[in-house]
């Protein structure tokens, strides 16, 4: 059996002759240039408005993370010093250092408000030692400290959502 294989002809299409014309550039071809510059522009103005409001939110969580590191290094050396604290101080507190962080310096950006939280600070006993009335001993003292805020274009950093800034430290018992 013998296979008949068609000859296919190529004609010049009309876009090949306007292509090979040397005439310039029509109307349509700088309307479609220009639209096409414009959508690149728009995209790159939208990109960088984002990534600034990004960089603002990630300097915001370092000026957050500074201040919960130094609030828990406060506890943490009246916890070392064998400070007298009254019950009240190892209970958990909530939003009790509503610290105003404005670091715009004449920008466009509001100031905002850092609610600081902590945990209840609570002893961990060593099962095996004891004093010499046969009390248990206290190993390690536990202790978490959290920052809640809004950002000023509405995101909230919140204990509720998850993503609040924490610090958690154990601190030696001195013996």
């Amino acid at each position: 059996m013998k296979r008949i294989i068609p000859k296919i002809t190529v004609f010049p299409t009309r876009l090949f002759r306007i292509a090979k014309r040397d005439d310039g550039i029509t109307f349509m071809d700088a309307i479609v240039t220009f639209v096409m510059l414009m959508a690149a522009a728009a995209i790159m103005a939208h990109s960088l408005f984002f990534g600034n409001r990004m960089l603002d939110t990630d300097m915001h969580k370092q000026q957050v993370m500074r201040i919960v590191q130094q609030e828990l290094e406060y506890w943490v050396g009246r916890i070392y010093m064998n400070t007298t604290m009254t019950p009240d101080e190892f209970a958990p507190k909530t939003h009790y250092g509503g610290i105003l962080i404005d670091d715009n310096e004449g920008e466009y950006n509001p100031p905002f408000r850092v609610w600081l939280s902590k945990s209840a600070i609570t002893p961990v006993i060593d099962p095996n030692q004891s004093n010499e009335s046969g009390d248990p001993v206290v190993a390690y003292w536990t202790i978490t400290v959290y920052a809640e805020w809004d950002e000023p274009d509405g995101q909230s950093f919140s204990k509720n959502n998850g993503n609040e800034v924490s610090l958690s430290t154990y601190v030696s018992a001195r013996f």
